[in-house]
């Protein structure tokens, strides 16, 4: 066990937890190249889990503006 903030015990529990929601959006959501939907999926997927223990209206999706290739100057 391991002391984590605001002094909650984080369990092995906790951590087989943490990897099988990382499996969970993988499986489930793959090919997430920025911008496409299994990426968009695999973002509604984390707010809904990030709803679960966050403060209320923290969990939220934001826009950008994606560029791709723009590391090839185009």
């Amino acid at each position: 066990m391991v002391s984590g903030s605001k002094g909650h015990e984080i369990t092995k529990a906790h951590v087989r937890g943490a990897f099988a929601f990382c499996d969970e959006v993988v499986e489930n959501c793959p090919d997430r190249l920025t911008g496409k939907k299994s990426c968009h999926r695999a973002a509604e997927r984390i707010k809904t889990e990030f709803h679960k223990y966050c403060d209320h209206g923290t969990a939220r999706l934001e826009e950008f503006t994606v560029h791709p290739q723009a590391f090839l100057k185009y």
